[in-house]
């Protein structure tokens, strides 16, 4: 009987563990919580799945976009949590099925649902997840969590008339401009890490900007890199840049009359051009205007 099944892989715990009543829910099928007393865990960062068979608006179909909402909730709280609860009802249930596809997207065998008597996947269930998972992210649901992960950060002045760069010191573009950014480390918060990188590269601390918001990704499958990009604006006058030691020297380039795709002195093979439209255009929409 499978009352709690733990496996243990890209660092995320799985737990399978039976229903107890109907308060357990939040739009049906998820919610959040830091802690759980009952079940044996070796994290407190937990994101507790229990879709309800029959809710206040009686049964009704998983649905292609059930499961799109469920991959997408995940995928944006990547990095806040390092253990799965699967709550699931006894007999052919629709949280075993959504157990078993996500175990699967994070490279686990879930050979113990599938086999055990008391949980069975509903095989709609675990097929719509499937398809979703395999649209949303082709994949993995930990952003590449096979791959090597990054970020970058487009950084504007407060006035919003220019962007800061560094200088590489080495290769791939030695010479060229870059945008700030670095490695995510094993087990670390994305955002966090963005925040880590811009104070370390410039010594731009956190409460010195506005809040950094997850822009855009990059995948590249031939080289198994993730690239987060970020956007903020410096929200203080007088900022003093402070590159890390023997690090890249930086530099800000003005927006007006600056071709971003020239490959010749920005790095990037011309992707650069496409993050600081997409940033233009994120300011744009969001009504922040030049200041005066």
């Amino acid at each position: 009987m499978l009352t709690r099944s733990m496996m243990i892989s890209n660092n995320i715990e799985f737990v399978i563990s039976p229903i107890r009543g109907v308060d357990y829910f939040r739009d049906d099928w998820l919610y959040i919580v830091s802690t759980m007393d009952d079940v044996n865990m070796s994290g407190d960062n937990v994101l507790v799945l229990n879709y309800m068979d029959v809710g206040a608006r009686g049964v009704f179909r998983f649905s292609e976009e059930h499961a799109k909402r469920v991959v997408q909730f995940i995928i944006e709280r990547s990095g806040t949590f390092n253990t799965i609860v699967c709550m699931c009802s006894e007999g052919v249930s629709r949280s075993p099925g959504l157990a078993a596809a996500l175990m699967e997207a994070y490279d686990q065998d879930s050979s113990s649902i599938w086999n055990d008597n008391d949980y069975r996947p509903n095989e709609h269930v675990y097929s719509v997840m499937k398809r979703a998972i395999k649209e949303k992210l082709c994949l993995s649901l930990e952003r590449g969590a096979y791959m090597k992960k990054y970020n970058m950060t487009i950084v504007y002045d407060k006035a919003l008339e220019k962007v800061l760069f560094c200088v590489r010191k080495k290769d791939p573009y030695k010479n060229k401009l870059n945008l700030i950014g670095g490695k995510i480390e094993e087990g670390e918060a994305t955002l966090e890490a963005a925040y880590r990188e811009l104070e370390e590269e410039t010594g731009i601390r956190k409460e010195q900007v506005t809040p950094l918001t997850h822009l855009i990704d990059f995948v590249y499958y031939d080289s198994n890199r993730f690239i987060e990009f970020y956007v903020t604006r410096l929200a203080v006058d007088n900022v003093v840049l402070v590159p890390e030691l023997d690090g890249n020297d930086l530099k800000w380039i003005n927006l007006d009359g600056t071709d971003f795709g020239n490959t010749s002195i920005f790095a990037g093979d011309g992707n650069i051009l496409h993050c600081v439209m997409m940033a233009n255009k994120y300011w744009r929409k969001n009504n922040v205007e030049n200041r005066e």
